[in-house]
């Protein structure tokens, strides 16, 4: 799967992530704050990606942060969890930061709901 992010004035190419879900990105969703994004792919896990803040990346991951954007050191965008629960490809995600939680959705039907912080 690939997430590419675009400047919205001038849809200028910012970053192209690959390598995070194995096979395709079937939704995505960002936080209300902007902060944090997530996915759901056919390889039936969400992952979790903070933008441009190292900070909250330490803070949810304890210091453990998978950077994929390695040549820049501003704007960058790590993923922070990996969550699990379905066994059939996500068809949708949401996410609310004020409650700490990430719901997901697969094609079975079946329904998670993932803390924010610990990835559970």
């Amino acid at each position: 799967g690939c997430v590419k992010v675009h400047s919205v004035d001038t849809l200028q190419l910012y970053h192209n992530l690959k390598g995070g879900h194995r096979g395709g990105i079937n939704c995505i969703k960002l936080s209300s704050d902007g902060e944090i994004l997530v996915t759901g792919g056919e390889d039936a896990t969400c992952r979790l990606w903070t933008i441009d803040h190292d900070a909250l990346a330490s803070a949810i991951t304890d210091g453990f942060v998978e950077s994929l954007n390695r040549e820049a050191e501003d704007d960058e965008i790590s993923c922070c969890h990996v969550l699990l629960g379905h066994v059939t490809p996500i068809c949708c995600v949401a996410i609310c930061t004020k409650l700490d939680v990430v719901v997901s959705g697969s094609e079975d039907g079946s329904i998670c709901v993932h803390n924010i912080r610990s990835g559970e």
